[in-house]
C-alpha cells in the first residue's frame, strides 16, 4: 500500500483496491475494527471518484457493514448493508444469482438484528 500510494498519493482511487484487499485479509483474521478501517478508507475514496451511490462502490458497501455487524453495530450493519443491495439491484436485475450471497448475509444480520442473543453468525 505504501509503495502504490507512493506512486499515485494516498487519495487516488486506484489505491481500493488494496485497501479492500487489506480490508478482507483483515475480516478473515476476525479483526474487524481493522478491516472496518480499509474498508471505511476504500468506500471514501471510490465516492470521491465515482460519487456516493454509484453501483460501482456496492462491494466496499457491503463490507462496510459486514464489519460494523461484527462489531455489534448491528442496526448500521443493516441498514449500509440494505443500501448496498439496492444499489447492487438497480445495475443488474433483483433475482440475479450474483445476489444471493449477500441477500442470504442480509437475511442473516436482519436476523441478528431482531435476536441480538443468536450472536455473530456467517455475516
Amino acid at each position: 500500500l505504501a509503495a502504490q500510494e507512493a506512486i499515485y498519493g494516498p487519495d487516488n482511487v486506484n489505491n481500493s483496491y488494496t485497501l479492500d484487499a487489506l480490508g478482507s485479509c483483515h475480516f478473515k483474521a476476525g479483526q474487524y475494527q481493522d478491516a472496518l478501517q480499509f474498508y471505511t478508507r476504500s468506500l471514501a475514496l471510490q465516492e470521491a471518484e465515482l460519487g456516493v451511490d454509484n453501483p460501482e462502490n456496492t462491494f466496499t458497501m457491503f463490507e462496510v457493514g459486514r464489519c460494523q455487524m461484527a462489531l455489534g453495530q448491528l442496526t448500521a450493519g443493516v441498514q449500509t448493508m440494505r443500501h448496498s443491495l439496492a444499489l447492487q439491484e438497480a445495475l443488474i436485475s433483483a433475482d440475479s444469482p450474483e445476489l444471493c450471497d449477500n441477500l442470504n448475509r442480509l437475511t442473516e444480520a436482519e436476523l441478528r438484528l431482531d435476536h441480538p442473543e443468536i450472536g455473530r453468525a456467517h455475516v
